[in-house]
């Protein structure tokens, strides 16, 4: 699998192609999140392009630990996370990756269109939003 990694002040951009399997997985998020954890990333909003992929070499057990991996950071306001699709099947673990995390410092949507997901990151949240989970 291929992952590019983009930063801009306005979001990460994580590009995936090919075959998306849990070592790949793994290993981008070893380098994403160190930069999360520091508060080195302006802004916390992110775009997963997953339209590239060819094959998801992931299961539920995968896609469950990788949310719980997620779920065990304590970032420093809420997010946007957009994950954008092309077919049914990425759309398939796209919900799946949706469904199973819970994290309440992460608004996932799912896009259809790279231009639908950018338009929404663009929208960006209040102060208010953006503590929302701080303050629960």
């Amino acid at each position: 699998m291929a992952i590019q990694i983009e930063y801009n002040n306005d979001c990460l951009r994580v590009v995936f192609s090919d075959t998306v399997d849990i070592n790949e997985t793994n290993k981008m998020l070893d380098e994403i999140e160190p930069l999360e954890r520091v508060r080195a990333l302006k802004c916390l909003d992110r775009i997963a392009d997953l339209r590239l992929v060819k094959k998801f070499d992931l299961n539920y057990s995968h896609v469950y630990n990788i949310a719980q991996r997620r779920k065990l950071i304590k970032f420093r306001e809420r997010f946007k996370s957009a994950l954008v699709v092309n077919s049914d099947y990425a759309m398939g673990f796209a919900r799946m990756f949706q469904t199973v995390n819970d994290h309440p410092d992460i608004d996932m949507q799912i896009f259809k269109t790279i231009e639908d997901a950018e338009e929404w990151i663009k929208t960006k949240m209040t102060k208010q939003e953006r503590r929302m989970s701080n303050i629960e």
